[in-house]
């Protein structure tokens, strides 16, 4: 499945200061310029949706090469709070970031596997995150999707999985949460936007969190989790 059109969420992510000498992170497409995230959120709040916006790219800083990542998490206005968001790089199993409410849950998702290379502690409700991490995507890593996973309750699920070029990306994802007979948790009803400087916004209704971003044909792809 193939889906473009304009989508009022999601022309720039933080309404802050980026990293000094920094490049700009790419923008969902169109002329706009900086949109706070509670403006960009306005939408899939007053829906009662969930909404996760992340970027990243290769910049430079002091004329080093670094990577900046951002994240802006907007939980539905009413429905079970996530005890735990988590951003990660993906064939190599790279953590990014992970935003926890508890220390005890950070150290649960550090002995999990690889020490991520961000934390944020002391997560509640809505957050907004702008980070340079030590990662070189164009050093000998595959990685060609990004992963977002949050916890609710004891219950991981993920919320988006974008194939995307690493050295350079955003996408935003909303979705619905629904509950279970069994007491769990559903995440359905996606809505995955992505763009570029050369693409004008891309969005597509998708039955599970993967999705294709293609920057090169200006398409955006529903996939298949199998």
């Amino acid at each position: 499945m193939t889906g473009k059109g304009l989508w009022l969420c999601g022309v720039a992510l933080l309404a802050m200061p980026y990293v000094s000498g920094a490049q700009d992170l790419p923008s969902l497409g169109g002329s706009g310029g900086t949109v706070a995230p509670d403006q960009c959120f306005a939408e899939a709040a007053a829906q009662g949706r969930w909404a996760v916006e992340v970027a990243g790219g290769v910049s430079e800083k002091g004329g080093i090469p670094s990577y900046t990542l951002s994240i802006d998490y907007r939980p539905a206005p009413f429905g079970p709070p996530a005890d735990r968001v988590e951003v990660w790089a993906e064939p190599s199993h790279t953590p990014l970031l992970i935003g926890a409410k508890s220390p005890d849950l950070v150290a649960e998702s550090q002995i999990l596997g690889t020490e991520p290379l961000a934390v944020v502690r002391g997560l509640e409700g809505p957050f907004s995150q702008k980070l340079t991490l030590a990662y070189a995507p164009s050093k000998g890593r595959v990685d060609r999707r990004i992963v977002v996973k949050m916890r609710v309750g004891n219950q991981d699920l993920l919320i988006a999985s974008a194939e995307v070029s690493v050295k350079s990306f955003r996408f935003t994802s909303t979705f619905d949460l629904g509950a279970n007979p069994d007491g769990g948790y559903t995440a359905g009803s996606f809505h995955h936007c992505c763009g570029g400087t050369r693409c004008t916004r891309m969005c597509a209704d998708c039955s599970s969190a993967f999705f294709t971003c293609d920057l090169v044909l200006c398409e955006i792809n529903c996939d298949s989790p199998f």
